[in-house]
């Protein structure tokens, strides 16, 4: 599991994804929060790999920044 941080001005959000197989599983929110979760399954474990390469850098080019799941800020 990857999560990434960014703050904007409704707060700190979150974002976090893994790459099981065939699918990317999301999960995303303000920290603090619940979030919502998202798991999208594609045809192969290439083209799975190849999006969430594409999610990360779509999302480090939003700004978010890749934290330590360990000491990054816990959502609930």
């Amino acid at each position: 599991m990857r999560r990434f941080v960014h703050d904007d001005e409704q707060g700190q959000r979150f974002w976090q994804l893994a790459l099981n197989d065939r699918a990317v599983e999301l999960h995303w929110g303000l920290v603090g929060t619940n979030g919502s979760r998202l798991v999208k399954e594609l045809p192969n474990a290439g083209k799975a790999r190849a999006e969430h390469d594409r999610l990360v850098r779509q999302r480090l080019g939003m700004g978010y920044v890749e934290v330590d799941v360990e000491d990054g800020p816990a959502s609930r």
